[in-house]
């Protein structure tokens, strides 16, 4: 079983159920790109940073809005706030 970072942006976006219109919206991301993205295809972008870049923006989005935003152990150590 994978876990929800290793899933497709696809599959994250249709287990938020969500339109690509929608995310578009609300991403600031055009509907070409989400689709080059769910596509794996980098010819829409300037570079292979921006389709990663993109790709990890929209993933980011998928998992707050399906409310898996994991635990205190998956963040690193040093964005973690100290408490006393």
């Amino acid at each position: 079983m994978s876990t929800y970072s290793e899933r497709s942006v696809c599959d994250q976006r249709k287990d938020c159920k969500l339109e690509v219109d929608i995310v578009a919206k609300e991403t600031g991301i055009s509907a070409k790109l989400i689709n080059a993205i769910e596509n794996s295809d980098k010819k829409p972008f300037s570079s292979v940073l921006s389709y990663r870049m993109t790709e990890r923006k929209l993933s980011a989005f998928y998992k707050v809005r399906s409310g898996n935003t994991g635990n205190k152990n998956n963040v690193p150590v040093f964005l973690r706030t100290k408490t006393n």
